[in-house]
């Protein structure tokens, strides 16, 4: 097995080492615009069906899927979070599996539970309406209006029991996100072999698509514990395809010095390719070639200066802080502001209102909710707390030193 160490990811030796540590950074940004772009793609469902679906048609029209590819994104989060869950693994830190369960239950169900009890808020706090007048389709099916506030079902939501997405639509991936952090170590012992790991992977995602296609199941949401079970061993395919490119990162960064820089720009062409090409989970098989663009904007990130740059300016950072609580509370601000301002004031305007504010309470709920967890979750497995901010999606202990000390590996 290839031995991923942090100078196995950094920049030629004749560089600076504080080079290869913004190269790994860039990683928090890619996590901050795949948020960003799941937050569009809810605003652009917004939009009344009929322009909507007009605008779909166009071949110009394409590229906006960039913007709005909110299953990519998903994807994109899945792979992430096995490339960073799997370095600690590689260079031997990591912690006893207890500590590691403790640090991930904070880490993802805390905040998880509070965007629910802020739905929870939202939906109790509103006048059911039957439909959005002049909205799309989706959030007159996914707004609060046919929401009925049941104690089972909101224990539903809180004990992640299925992947009903009444209260936030964005639950179902955080549901399979935290089942599969749970027996991730086991995925590491699955992928001291690539080959077998990469043959598991292939028979976990036609096995669970064939019988899933055969149940009539064609979206990884519903309330029926075994649906959701088959669903979860479908994405952990993408876990593993992470993990693969942490294991194998040495390889990788070795093969693309030898690819010259105008060629290295070129790699940029195959995300933007694939990303533009309409999603199905089942039918289309759409997301095996999301999960080929989802790697290559992992490769891009680390191995291409001028990708890496881009992404490291502060903007683009902040994002990657905030993308966490970005991707919990962004529908349910969706829905409460169109509830109070659909017909008062132009359609657009609202769009932009939801943006803004989503943007200011991912912020709050970052400061306020992210990082307390994280520290709870130290606090609780008995490891050092934060002495410099986090990243969105890590269980490394403290950033700051282990980009001084580590050769720039990165914690998101």
């Amino acid at each position: 097995m290839s031995n991923t160490s942090p100078s196995s990811l950094s920049d030629p030796v004749d560089q600076p080492q504080a080079s290869s540590a913004r190269r790994l950074t860039a990683l928090d940004s890619v996590r901050g615009v795949a948020a960003f772009a799941v937050l569009l793609h809810h605003c652009y469902l917004t939009f009344p069906d009929a322009p909507r679906e007009h605008l779909d048609t166009f071949l110009w029209a394409r590229p906006l899927r960039l913007f709005i590819n909110g299953q990519a994104s998903v994807i994109i989060f899945f792979l992430l979070s096995g490339y960073v869950l799997a370095l600690p693994f590689f260079r031997g830190t990591q912690p006893s599996y207890l500590r590691y369960a403790f640090k991930r239950v904070c880490r993802i169900y805390i905040p998880f539970a509070i965007a629910i009890s802020i739905s929870v808020f939202l939906c109790a706090s509103n006048p059911v309406r039957e439909s959005f007048a002049g909205a799309g389709g989706w959030l007159n099916f996914q707004g609060y209006g046919g929401v009925t506030l049941t104690p089972s079902m909101i224990a539903r939501h809180f004990f992640m029991t299925g992947t009903n997405n009444s209260l936030d639509p964005v639950m179902w991936s955080l549901v399979y996100e935290m089942r599969i952090s749970l027996v991730f170590p086991l995925l590491m012992i699955l992928c001291r072999d690539t080959r077998v790991a990469l043959l598991a992977a292939a028979v976990m995602l036609v096995g669970s698509t064939k019988i899933l296609v055969a149940l009539g199941q064609s979206g990884p949401w519903g309330s029926n514990f075994w649906i959701t079970f088959l669903w979860t061993v479908r994405m952990i395919p993408y876990f593993i395809i992470g993990i693969l490119l942490s294991k194998h990162a040495d390889n990788i960064h070795q093969c693309i010095q030898h690819v010259p820089e105008q060629m290295r720009i070129a790699i940029i062409a195959v995300p933007i390719i694939i990303f533009t090409i309409p999603h199905s989970y089942l039918y289309n098989r759409m997301d095996v070639l999301y999960d080929i663009g989802a790697a290559t904007v992992i490769v891009m990130a680390l191995e291409i200066p001028s990708v890496s740059a881009m992404l490291n300016r502060s903007v683009l950072q902040w994002l990657g802080r905030i993308s966490y609580s970005l991707y919990l509370i962004h529908t349910p601000i969706l829905y409460v502001t169109f509830y109070a301002l659909l017909g008062r004031v132009p359609f657009l305007f609202i769009v932009l209102t939801v943006i803004a504010i989503s943007l200011g309470m991912a912020t709050l709920m970052y400061r306020f909710v992210e990082v307390p967890a994280i520290k709870l979750g130290q606090r609780i497995a008995r490891v050092r707390p934060i002495t410099s901010t986090p990243s969105l999606d890590n269980d490394q202990d403290d950033p700051k030193p282990a980009l001084e000390s580590l050769g720039g590996q990165t914690r998101i």
